[in-house]
C-alpha cells in the first residue's frame, strides 16, 4: 500500500460515470479496500478511488 498520496504517479481522469467504472474494473487490487482514504488538498471536492493495474499504483478522478 502506498504510503501517501505523492506515491500515485499515474491518473486517470473520467467526466462520466461511465468511464470511472470501465477504468475501476481494469484495478488488479482496490487500496481503497484497505483502509482510511489518502488525504486530499484543501478545499479539493473531487471524488478519487486508487488502486493498481499491473505493478503500478493508480489515482482516478
Amino acid at each position: 500500500r502506498p504510503t501517501s498520496r505523492r506515491d500515485f504517479e499515474i491518473a486517470v481522469i473520467c467526466a462520466l460515470t461511465l468511464e470511472a467504472d470501465a477504468v475501476k474494473a481494469l484495478f488488479d487490487h482496490h487500496w481503497d479496500d484497505d483502509g482510511p482514504s489518502y488525504d486530499k488538498a484543501i478545499g479539493d471536492s473531487n471524488a478519487y478511488s486508487t488502486g493498481v493495474i499491473g505493478r503500478h499504483n493508480v489515482v482516478l478522478a
